[in-house]
């Protein structure tokens, strides 16, 4: 069934989302400069960038969604009383969208990790390239990371929009 109750817990459940990932990723950039400052090793370098550029992907899509979360609420609140057809109209197709992106996002994930694998097992005992190795355990680790919260958040999306579209009686793609 779905209720404001449904529209509520959906981006609630967003925004703690998207605040622990931006705290994933904070932590995750001060531990690439610990990476790059302190420990210093070629492998540790390599490390450092790879898990820094992504680190910072992970904070600006946190915070991103984390401050649209409360207006995108307030505003489906509002149309599930107010303007239900802009929720078939415009909701319903958002949501589709969103689902067809994590599809999307799941598999340049698993290629990154399959790629960061790959490129810590070929480099590691190689001294001359001890940078990749570093950049390949980044990239996998990484990778992982964004697997698992892109998941959580796929399901719920899912939830999310199947709930509407069997409310509203429209199909979903």
């Amino acid at each position: 069934m779905f209720t404001k109750s449904t529209i509520e817990q959906y981006f609630i459940s967003e925004k703690t989302g998207a605040f622990i990932l931006c705290c994933i990723g904070i932590a995750a950039l001060i531990f690439a400069l610990i990476s790059w400052f302190v420990l210093k090793t070629q492998v540790w370098k390599g490390f450092a960038i790879v898990f820094a550029l992504l680190a910072l992907i992970q904070v600006f899509v946190g915070a991103s969604v984390y401050r649209r979360a409360d207006k995108q609420r307030t505003d489906m609140v509002y149309n599930f009383d107010m303007n239900p057809q802009k929720i078939i109209d415009q909701e319903i197709p958002r949501m589709q969208e969103v689902n067809k992106r994590f599809t999307l996002y799941r598999y340049a994930e698993i290629a990154c990790f399959i790629i960061g694998l790959g490129l810590f097992i070929y480099f590691r005992k190689n001294e001359s390239y001890q940078v990749w190795a570093g950049i390949g355990i980044a990239l996998a680790l990484q990778a992982l990371i964004l697997f698992t919260f892109d998941k959580i958040a796929a399901n719920r999306a899912h939830t999310y929009t199947e709930s509407m579209a069997n409310f509203f009686k429209k199909p979903i793609n």
